[in-house]
């Protein structure tokens, strides 16, 4: 099981359809890469912080410190 499939398990818990959250992993591994390279940050950490965003907003809350 690779990480987009992973991502897409936990997607999946939050309601999301199997194509749906298939798509949502992909877009957020790609979007990780992207901030990775433009901030030269590893990209498990972009990851970490798109997920965190993503799931405060799939509970309903804003991001931290909003």
């Amino acid at each position: 099981m690779d990480s987009t499939d992973q991502l897409a398990q936990l997607f999946q818990k939050y309601n999301a359809n199997e194509e749906q959250s298939k798509i949502m992993a992909k877009q957020l591994i790609k979007r990780a890469k992207q901030i990775s390279n433009r901030d030269g940050i590893p990209e498990v950490d972009a990851l970490n912080t798109l997920l965190t965003v993503t799931i405060r907003g799939l509970n309903g809350l804003g991001p931290e410190g909003k």
